[in-house]
């Protein structure tokens, strides 16, 4: 069949629209990890900067961790709610009431009010329940995406949109804080007024009431597709093949089953995972060994117990010659079966090169957390007011550019679009710095003096086009990333978007997490953590050796990542062919 020819299955506007409003909560959750936490816990509340930045990273750990359980969980799930909405409807309220907690005032160290292990305990139980719940909202929820649609443009559509809810949600609640949250006080003028406390708990009200009411609409409304979605294979968990197993009927040091020396790079895995199983395998040993002597010796010292080895030994489950180890051979045989379905699965080029791409651009996430707030408050030193409307005009350029998406780029090649579009930002992002910081070494102005309109006028015009270009690369990454889900289900038979949409977070997260603790200590080694420094080196010798940094990092780390995007396989050709041999076309 010629290419033109083929007609994949898509969505219709309200549907893509449906599901782009459920990006608003995202966006603003994004918009408070990302700008405000850090500020208000080192600058407002008094946690030094390396314990936020710990509190974060061991966040996103756990998140890293839960992201591709939920994922390949969430493939497999067979119910009358279908294989995402039972995920995301739970996670909406506690997503809700961690946000709202998380910004709540619980005193001042500086005041005594708390101590700093108490603050940091919480700050951390708090984000951990945030980031267990964003992994049950955001990991089914982007799975959903490419099952809605398989047109190899749409996509660039679906992905525009959602990108355009996503900034409706970030940056319109972050200009509606500038505005009317973080107003000048008494106390806190100028830029002082960025660290007005009660202004916080205003916007953690009315963050998380935006969050709740957006999921809700977004995902209901969605609902009603359950019926036309994947629906995975049934696998029966009885029906397994015991030949092979660690565990053995019998709990014996002579049954131990010791893996043999790997030869080869995945060969390492497999080894690392019977390993642990044959150390499983010998504390069952124990604690059987251990427990069963305990319950005879205690028969026999205390003749009134005589029966009692006969009738614990019905229900204790570490006694040997039970039941116990066949459901320890049915685990280890399931498991070992995902392991290696999941490996077959991210065995993808295409795959593999977005996968170190986004590792080196997550590091860089991880390293700039909280670094755009540091350059308002003290390198270009705007006050709230100031910097009001750039979020708005930033997300109505953002919307509007993400909306022509799929206009911009209907018959060109994603990839190539996607990477003139980021060599271009890696070359106009740190400009403005750069410039700021060789003045002083020029007898000409380089750039305007702050607190000038034509300064306002620079900085507004470079944040516009800066995050409008940023934007529309990764609304190309996004429906690149969808292609590969038929590219994988022909070569394995199998759908499994949850995985290959979070494997490679769980590594990429894991790298963001080092990221974020690297940014606090950068923070650190700037010089805002010093005791006593003042505004007049915080917003000189300190934010400029902080600003230095982040421009080496912005002008070096994008670059390595586009390069590995040049690697990616999957063109339009490509994707017509997929999606026609797994049958997901319609009449022309």
């Amino acid at each position: 069949m010629a290419e033109q020819e083929v007609k994949a299955q898509g969505a219709s506007l309200n549907t893509m629209f449906t599901y782009g409003i459920g990006t608003i909560a995202i966006g603003i959750k994004n918009s408070l990890l990302g700008t405000f936490l850090l500020l208000y816990f080192n600058q407002v509340l008094g946690l030094p900067a390396l314990l936020v930045a710990s509190a974060l990273a061991v966040a996103l750990v756990v998140d890293a961790i839960s992201d591709p359980i939920v994922g390949i969980w969430s493939d497999r799930v067979r119910s009358r709610w279908g294989r995402r909405h039972p995920f995301i409807y739970a996670a909406i309220i506690p997503f809700t009431l961690s946000y709202y907690f998380i910004l709540q005032n619980p005193g001042s160290i500086s005041a005594g009010e708390i101590t700093e292990s108490e603050l940091f305990v919480r700050l951390v139980f708090l984000l951990i329940i945030m980031r267990l719940s964003m992994t049950f909202y955001e990991v089914p929820r982007g799975a959903l995406q490419p099952e809605l649609t398989k047109d190899y443009d749409q996509r660039n559509q679906i992905s525009g949109i959602g990108m355009a809810f996503g900034w409706i949600g970030g940056a319109g609640m972050a200009s509606i804080a500038y505005a009317f949250f973080f107003v000048e006080t008494p106390d806190f003028m100028g830029a002082s007024a960025f660290l007005r406390p009660e202004a916080f708990q205003q916007l953690a009200f009315w963050g998380g009431l935006s969050l709740f009411i957006s999921a809700v609409i977004s995902n209901v409304g969605l609902h009603k597709h359950i019926p036309n979605l994947h629906i995975p294979e049934e696998r029966n968990l009885d029906d397994f093949d015991i030949e092979g197993t660690i565990f053995t009927k019998e709990l014996s040091f002579s049954n131990l089953y010791w893996p043999k020396r790997p030869t080869t790079f995945l060969g390492y895995f497999r080894f690392g995972f019977q390993f642990n199983l044959t150390l499983i395998h010998a504390q069952f040993i124990i604690v059987g060994w251990l427990e069963t002597n305990f319950i005879y010796g205690f028969a026999s010292l205390f003749p009134i117990f005589s029966n009692l080895p006969k009738k614990w030994g019905k229900w204790l489950p570490w006694i040997p010659k039970l039941q116990w180890i066949p459901k320890l051979q049915k685990a280890e045989f399931w498991t070992n079966k995902f392991f290696w379905e999941a490996l077959e699965t991210i065995n993808n080029r295409s795959w593999i090169v977005l996968f170190f791409a986004g590792c080196v651009y997550s590091l860089l996430v991880g390293l700039g957390t909280g670094a755009g707030m540091y350059h308002n408050v003290y390198f270009w030193q705007w006050t709230p007011s100031d910097i009001a409307l750039f979020p708005t005009v930033g997300a109505i350029s953002v919307i509007i550019v993400a909306l022509l998406a799929g206009t911009i780029a209907r018959g060109r090649d994603k990839k190539k679009i996607a990477v003139g579009i980021f060599l271009t930002t890696i070359v106009t992002g740190p400009l403005p710095v750069v410039l700021r910081l060789l003045d002083p070494y020029f007898s000409a102005t380089l750039f305007p003096a702050n607190g000038t309109d034509v300064l306002w006028w620079i900085m507004i015009t470079h944040y516009t086009f800066e995050v409008c270009l940023g934007s529309l690369g990764f609304i190309f990454i996004g429906s690149m990333t969808m292609e590969i889900v038929e590219d994988v289900q022909r070569n394995t038979g199998r759908r499994e978007e949850g995985l290959l949409g979070t494997i490679n977070s769980f590594i990429q997260k894991l790298i963001g997490a080092g990221g974020v603790i690297i940014s606090g200590i950068i923070i650190s080694v700037a010089g805002f953590d010093t005791p006593g420094a003042t505004f007049e080196e915080l917003t000189t010798t300190v934010v400029n050796k902080f600003a230095t940094i982040h421009v080496i990092l912005a002008a070096t780390m994008p670059f390595i990542s586009t390069l590995l995007v040049l690697l990616y396989s999957i063109d339009r050709k490509g994707h017509l062919d997929n999606v026609e041999n797994l049958g997901y076309t319609e009449e022309s």
